[in-house]
């Protein structure tokens, strides 16, 4: 695979917490314009890894690379905007959904208004430069949404307000830790389908943490399954499901709610770009 067309390397990365060790060797690609789904037992590490991919947490060796760049050589404000983040449950910002859309550029600056190098980052300041209803048509919401208030919404609907806050910084890649945990099974659907339309129609790469075997299975074109820290297997979807694992759902993947390792550091940083605080809803 050529470097041009892998977006993240990740090589030999280890993360302890005090004596504990939670990611213990993982090394994988993420190559452009695949849905790489992560599973694995509760407590396997799946969230923190996810967070180490735009530095939400940090690595204590080994290599994380962005288009051939080590991650910790770019500012995490810069490195946000390129690789955003989806949490699990949606938490818009107060006001209208066409405000929440506006903020996602803007979240470079952290909530006291101080941004890098103390000048306020210019893309927060180019409202007319972002196409709020070609962003709600990508996300499946059509232009009335724009002015409603976006609490007022179908759980279903704030999570597409969400990714839509996310897209309007035009990332590249999109984290996304159980993004449908809360939500009802025509809502999942929805967003299972938008994610697969997005990579399809734009291009967008994502990486996703799952609990639902059939999610990834549905979803995913590349899957890695994650236990003790450690990535066991890392085939193409399609092959991955074709390998017999007696008892494997009961002890992998019943639950839809993370515990453990995986949420030890859900403690995100005010400038973390596209979902500020609903870091704080993951416990």
């Amino acid at each position: 695979m050529t470097m041009e067309s892998t977006l993240i390397q990740v090589r030999k990365i280890f993360h302890s917490i005090d004596t504990i060790r939670i990611l213990d060797s993982i090394s994988f690609d993420v190559p452009s314009g695949e849905i790489i789904t992560i599973v694995g037992p509760s407590g396997s590490g799946k969230s923190t890894l996810l967070r180490t991919l735009n530095r939400l947490i940090g690595i204590d060796s080994g290599r994380i690379l962005f288009h051939g760049s080590p991650i910790d050589a770019i500012p995490p404000r810069e490195l946000r905007q390129h690789i955003g983040m989806v949490f699990q449950v949606p938490i818009p910002f107060p006001g209208t959904v066409r405000e929440n859309i506006l903020t996602g550029p803007s979240l470079s600056c952290d909530t006291t208004g101080t941004c890098s190098g103390d000048e306020k980052d210019p893309r927060s300041t180019r409202d007319s430069d972002i196409d709020v209803d070609s962003i709600l048509g990508a996300v499946g919401l059509p232009p009335t949404y724009a002015d409603r208030i976006a609490d007022t919404l179908s759980v279903g609907e704030q999570q597409r307000v969400c990714i839509a806050r996310a897209l309007a910084n035009n990332p590249e890649v999109l984290l996304m830790d159980e993004p449908t945990s809360s939500l009802d099974p025509e809502s999942t659907r929805r967003i299972e389908s938008l994610i697969t339309r997005l990579n399809r129609e734009q291009g967008l790469t994502f990486v996703v943490i799952t609990h639902d075997m059939d999610q990834a299975r549905r979803i995913g074109t590349t899957t890695l399954l994650l236990e003790a820290g450690s990535i066991s297997e890392n085939l193409p979807t399609s092959e991955f499901f074709t390998i017999p694992r007696p008892g494997f759902r009961t002890t992998c993947c019943h639950d839809h709610g993370e515990g453990g390792d995986d949420h030890a550091h859900d403690t995100i940083p005010p400038d973390a770009h596209v979902q500020k605080n609903d870091g704080g809803s993951e416990e």
